[in-house]
């Protein structure tokens, strides 16, 4: 297998709780692009009550130039975690998808009924988990322009948020960072707990991430893609994996920030149970990259 064929298997945990809202897999990069995987419940018909999974396949370029493309073709399948079921062929569902700077993503809507899916006889689910496999493979002649010179710029920190049990509405903020691309562009991250309409009335730990606040340029702008992983501090089993949230945005002088509001329940957030707090503290891990950058 070879860097234009690439198999991405995501775990998604807490499969039943998985909402409209979509749940996102850690990002991989491939050949000159970053994929990720999203999943989230919908429709099978829009007149229709019948929940689904949705899937789709994301794909980001970390060239400047917003003329390029990649034609892929991309298979997905839902494996067999059952030990009865796991030498059976699970279905597959494929499709080619031509993406470029401004068609990003694609995929399945209806890629099987929520019934079919949660069914234990079916063997998908395992300790309320699913593993979502896609295979990724580049077509002949996929790059327009030549990805000659291109550097992935990404920084990974850890941040220990002490006292947890007291977080309120007043922002905590990480200490600035600096991420390098011939330019030092500060970034930071702030969290708080949250209780409104945005988050429906019920209290949840929210994160942002802030890229060049204080710059006294009015022209410049970039896009980033970010990972937030709230770790484990106590490993409950082996199928437990980090609660993670990952945006795309493009960021400028009029909007200087990008997050996740609904990030986790602080009630499940502060349950010694679920093994995140430790000596009432939480650690975030953040995953920034710099996908383009413009008037630095």
């Amino acid at each position: 297998m070879g860097e234009t064929d690439k198999i991405i298997n995501w775990k998604i945990r807490n499969v039943s709780q998985l909402i409209p809202r979509e749940s996102s897999s850690p990002i991989k990069i491939i050949g000159d692009h970053l994929w990720r995987l999203t999943a989230c419940t919908g429709n099978v018909e829009k007149s229709d009550d019948e929940k689904c999974l949705a899937t789709h396949a994301h794909c980001f370029s970390f060239s400047k130039d917003d003329a390029w493309f990649c034609d892929a073709e991309i298979e997905y399948r839902i494996l067999f975690q059952c030990l009865s079921k796991r030498t059976a062929v699970p279905k597959s569902h494929t499709f080619t998808h031509r993406y470029d700077a401004h068609h990003s993503n694609f995929g399945f809507p209806n890629i099987i009924r929520w019934s079919e899916l949660m069914n234990p006889d079916n063997g998908y689910v395992l300790n309320d988990s699913i593993i979502i496999q896609a295979k990724i493979r580049y077509l002949d002649d996929y790059f327009v322009i030549p990805m000659i010179g291109t550097e992935l710029v990404e920084q990974t920190i850890q941040w220990r948020l002490p006292n947890i049990s007291q977080l309120s509405t007043t922002y905590r903020e990480l200490p600035m960072q600096y991420i390098c691309n011939n330019d030092n562009i500060p970034w930071f991250v702030k969290a708080n707990s949250e209780c409104s309409d945005r988050t429906d009335h019920e209290n949840y730990l929210t994160t942002f991430v802030i890229v060049n606040e204080d710059s006294a340029s009015d022209s410049w702008s970039c896009q980033v893609y970010f990972e937030i992983r709230l770790l484990f501090q106590k490993l409950i089993s082996d199928d437990d994996a980090p609660i993670m949230h990952s945006r795309e945005a493009k960021l400028s002088a009029s909007c200087t920030h990008t997050g996740i509001v609904k990030f986790i329940e602080m009630s499940e957030l502060l349950d010694p149970k679920n093994g995140y707090i430790l000596n009432d503290s939480v650690i975030l891990k953040i995953h920034l990259i710099l996908l383009k950058t413009n008037g630095f």
